[in-house]
Parts: structure tokens; C-alpha cells; sequence
């Protein structure tokens, strides 16, 4: 079974704290400094953000991510 792994996300307006199997498109999920998450999304604020796609791309070097 995999771990249960559990994000906060504004929806609604209101901040909830819920598992990432429960996430809706809409939702916002505050991405806290060294989280993993795989889904895909759009940054909607950012301070210096960088990824490590190294398990889609192969590529080691992180790579910066601007507000969309």
C-alpha cells in the first residue's frame, strides 16, 4: 500500500489539510520547502523554485521554475 501523503490546499477559500489522493483540479496546494509531489500544475507564486526532474528527464541539474 503506498504511503498516505498529506498536503495543505486552498479550495473554496479555505485552507484544508487533506491527502493528495483527494486533490480536484482547481485545488492550490501550498508546496512547502523540500516536498515531494508528483502532479502537474502551474506556479501561482514562487520564491527561487527549483525541481529536481530527474526521475522524468534523466537531467541531474535542477531546473527553475518562474510564476506562470
Amino acid at each position: 500500500m503506498a504511503k498516505r501523503k498529506n498536503v495543505n490546499v486552498i479550495r473554496n477559500g479555505k485552507v484544508l489539510h487533506m491527502s493528495v489522493y483527494e486533490l480536484l483540479v482547481g485545488d492550490v496546494v501550498q508546496v512547502e520547502t523540500g516536498e515531494i509531489i508528483s502532479v502537474d500544475g502551474v506556479v501561482v507564486e514562487a520564491n527561487r523554485l527549483s525541481v529536481d526532474e530527474s526521475s522524468m528527464t534523466g537531467e541531474t541539474n535542477s531546473v527553475k521554475k518562474d510564476v506562470y
